[in-house]
């Protein structure tokens, strides 16, 4: 979106809400992809110490606590954050990616806070895979907002 205006068209606010709306989606399939890939060591150990008894069981559980916990974060974060940008210039596609690191690990700071950590490599990986999440993310906002957008200006 290259608009320098305060407002978007109608066109591209109505993609900006398509692409917000992806984002639980986008978290849901990602946290499931990548959970044995991120979040279990090579022995299939978890970072509590324990072996899931289903690997895809315990990536769907976990998938589905990522696309419930995506929903406040993009209404009370993302959203407010990209009008911001917004009426601060274009929403680039650096602009987006950066949104979605940060708001994809916030959830693991506030979870860290609360809870503590399993330590640096847990912390290491697990930051790896909220990265991700948010990249993904940011990258299917990026694509529904920028769709068409060369050839209308």
């Amino acid at each position: 979106m290259s608009r320098q205006q305060s407002e978007p068209a109608p066109l591209d606010a109505v993609r900006m809400l398509v692409g917000l709306a992806l984002q639980p989606i986008v978290a849901t399939a990602v946290a499931f992809l990548l959970f044995p890939l991120l979040l279990l060591d090579r022995t299939g150990q978890t970072f509590a110490g324990g072996h899931p008894v289903s690997v895809s069981d315990s990536a769907a559980s976990v998938a589905f606590a990522v696309g419930i916990v995506t929903v406040p974060v993009v209404i009370a974060g993302v959203l407010p954050t990209l009008l911001w940008l917004l009426r601060s210039g274009a929403i680039t596609l650096t602009r987006a990616l950066s949104v979605g690191i940060v708001f994809g690990n916030l959830p693991i700071v506030m979870g860290s806070l609360l809870a503590g950590t399993y330590g640096a490599i847990a912390t290491v990986r697990t930051v790896a895979y909220a990265s991700t999440i948010g990249v993904a993310g940011a990258t299917a906002f990026w694509l529904v907002l920028s769709h068409n957008h060369e050839r209308q200006t």
